[in-house]
């Protein structure tokens, strides 16, 4: 008895989910009606009936799957951004950044610390490297993206 009453909420589940991808649909059909309605009288667009359905319809749904079809672990998503300049430059501010703070306390008590601000300013542009290599590689996967459209 409980396994038929599992079954009947499983159906009217799926009958609800059905009812509200109808509505969903009927109102993508209203925008993109409207929208090839707008794409025919545009003086631009030399468009028949059919083409500006289909440009209308390009619009609401472009046709690539959400997500995507190769799901990666965010891991993988990260490692795929790196690039060689990232990771040289962040190992190269690391090193720096190691051997500035083994100067500053190798110095003896009572003894002036070595000036270390070279060390420190080379951390400071290999950090920089770092910062613009991932943004750019960032933007390149962006602008990637936009192509495969």
């Amino acid at each position: 008895m409980t396994e038929a009453t599992g079954l009947r909420n499983q159906t009217d589940s799926k009958l609800d989910d059905d009812l509200w991808l109808n509505e969903h649909l009927f109102e993508i059909r209203e925008k993109i009606v409207a929208r090839a309605n707008e794409l025919l009288l545009d003086a631009d667009y030399e468009l028949t009936k059919a083409a500006a359905l289909s440009e209308a319809a390009k619009e609401y749904a472009p046709g690539k799957r959400f997500p995507g079809e190769h799901q990666h672990s965010w891991r993988a998503s990260i490692l795929s951004q790196l690039s060689a300049v990232t990771l040289i430059s962040a190992l190269l501010a690391i090193v720096f950044g190691c051997i500035a703070f083994g100067i500053s306390i190798a110095a003896e008590e009572g003894e002036p610390v070595p000036d270390v601000s070279g060390y420190i300013d080379l951390v400071k542009i290999f950090a920089g490297a770092v910062v613009g290599s991932t943004g750019a590689a960032a933007v390149a996967s962006h602008t990637r993206g936009k192509v495969k459209t």
